[in-house]
């Protein structure tokens, strides 16, 4: 390598790490790290939001922001929320409601980013007892929560305004008795299977007429079975079935199917009735 090939280097290597370029790698430097601490917060929040704010004292009220920019404020213990506190996250989700230890644990409401509602009784942080879940879209089930999932008694309100109320598995999809109840005021009660109506059911029209209808498994309807003709009435009548008497005490189909639809729609309004109480309505 020739001297002149040896003092080019020497002279780049000065300007960027000599006394003149030293500045200008530390400008270099701050601006890339400046850079990256923007990037390592959450979406529309600013630097200047990301600042922390430690407590004070970790037991008594307080205000806190770590260091991904949520906010806490309420009642402290040990430095974490316990009692009546809120949380404000970066990206616009609100928790808010009693505290225990850091964790939901009592009544409360979460109000999500994406516009999702869930509120009620709360256990480490998951809806269990009674609560509202409120989508974003418009449905809404309110009832009995387990870990956060739906189960058991309930009222799910779909976008088109029907409401099922009844027992529910965790979709939340009526499972065993319950009330389709449809915009136009009829009503359809009995069994359902997987959120779908499934054998005998009445249906009440909005004038309170009803009518027993039977549907097969995924709740496709099935035509209603036919009274047997009179002729053959009359037969079994006159055949007596084991004695005088019992003639007397068969009823006859028609005067069955009545009782029997009205006992269906009876028992469900009674456990319905019972799961209104469970609102207030």
């Amino acid at each position: 390598m020739t001297e002149h090939v040896r003092h080019s280097y020497r002279k780049k290597w000065l300007l960027t790490f000599g006394k003149h370029g030293r500045k200008q790698s530390r400008a270099f430097l701050l601006t890339v790290l400046g850079a990256a601490f923007v990037m390592s917060c959450p979406l529309g929040v600013v630097a200047e939001d990301c600042k922390q704010i430690k407590l004070k004292s970790p037991d008594g009220k307080g205000v806190m922001v770590d260091g991904a920019c949520a906010r806490y404020e309420g009642e402290f213990r040990k430095g974490k929320l316990h009692g009546k506190g809120k949380i404000t996250e970066s990206d616009g989700r609100i928790t808010e409601g009693i505290f225990r230890f850091g964790q939901l644990y009592g009544p409360g409401k979460i109000i999500y980013e994406d516009g999702r509602l869930a509120e009620g009784h709360f256990i480490n942080g998951y809806l269990s007892g009674q609560g509202r879940y409120v989508w974003k879209d418009g449905r809404s089930f309110e009832g009995t929560f387990f870990d956060g999932q739906a189960g058991g008694p309930g009222r799910y309100t779909v976008k088109d305004g029907t409401i099922y109320e009844g027992m529910f598995d965790s979709n939340p999809q009526l499972e065993g008795l319950g009330i389709q109840i449809n915009p136009d005021g009829s009503r359809l009660a009995g069994q359902f299977r997987n959120g779908k109506p499934f054998g005998d059911m009445m249906f009440v029209r909005p004038d309170g007429t009803k009518e027993t209808k039977t549907y097969a498994y995924g709740g496709l309807t099935l035509p209603s079975s036919a009274a047997k003709p009179e002729a053959q009435s009359k037969t079994r009548r006159d055949e007596g079935y084991g004695g005088k008497d019992a003639t007397a005490k068969e009823p006859s189909r028609g005067s069955e199917e009545t009782p029997s639809g009205n006992q269906v729609i009876d028992e469900v309004q009674r456990s319905i009735r019972s799961l209104r109480g469970i609102f207030g309505k």
